[in-house]
């Protein structure tokens, strides 16, 4: 009997503990998603970023059974959205892209972290690794790396163009793949990507695909055209303002005159 109250109050804790979560911490990231959809007419770069955020905030919604230790990074991340739907900030989301860029990359990693923290921990014990160190190191970069860029939008201050977060990766040196080699260039190109303001039209359309979620949406975006009419151009401003935002999963560029790639 003893065991089975204890188990009982383990159990209504726990519920506690997510009503609290829900009620608190995940509120402004659903506020932000239904005010998302309200804000038209920005730039395309800006819409990528606001669809990361919007991405984001529904992989960490789902993941409801979360113990204290990933409470405070929950905290600054409900600070982050709602410093998003502040009507100031509202009002230069296209003066200050870059840097928004930047703020859905960290909250993004954060929703990765938060999404694998379970696994991750496992991992840590079976490691025999101290969990409470690693996983607060890793809270506290993204913290630090998210009150800065918040300062410099809230200064309109030119953002770094490298933003520094922590990688989960790293803890295990032996899944760490940042040394495997990969075909040259195989990713994005920055010295190919479009001017900007130029072919917003048609970069506006594949923003809207990408961040489009019908389950009936097409897989595939087929982009096509004569030659010299911009499709690489158009395909790797996409991928680079992806990869800016924290929402680039695969890249791969192949030409012609790479037989070796063949």
């Amino acid at each position: 009997m003893q065991h089975a109250a204890e188990l009982v109050g383990e159990i209504n804790t726990t519920t506690s503990h997510i009503n609290t979560i829900s009620s608190t911490y995940l509120q402004p990231l659903k506020t932000f998603n239904n005010v998302v959809s309200t804000i038209s007419n920005v730039h395309p770069y800006t819409q990528m970023a606001l669809g990361v955020l919007t991405g984001a905030a529904q992989v960490i919604i789902a993941q409801v059974n979360l113990d204290h230790s990933v409470s405070s990074l929950l905290s600054k991340v409900q600070s982050v959205y709602e410093f998003l739907l502040e009507e100031d900030t509202k009002a230069n989301l296209d003066m200050m892209k870059d840097t928004l860029a930047h703020i859905a990359q960290v909250v993004s990693s954060c929703a990765q972290f938060i999404e694998n923290y379970s696994e991750t921990k496992e991992l840590w014990q079976r490691a025999a690794k101290s969990i409470f160190s690693k996983s607060q190191f890793i809270v506290d970069e993204y913290s630090k790396a998210l009150d800065g860029l918040m300062q410099k939008f809230h200064d309109h201050t030119v953002c770094n163009t490298t933003i520094n977060v922590p990688c989960v990766l790293d803890i295990f040196k032996d899944l760490n793949l940042d040394g495997m080699a990969y075909a040259e260039r195989a990713g994005p190109d920055t010295t190919k990507k479009c001017m900007d303001g130029t072919r917003v039209e048609i970069l506006k359309e594949i923003v809207d695909w990408i961040n489009d979620p019908d389950v009936n949406v097409p897989r595939i975006f087929w982009l096509h055209g004569q030659a010299s009419r911009g499709k690489s151009a158009i395909a790797h401003t996409v991928a680079l303002e992806y990869k800016n935002a924290g929402g680039l999963r695969a890249c791969f560029c192949f030409t012609r005159d790479r037989q070796a790639e063949h």
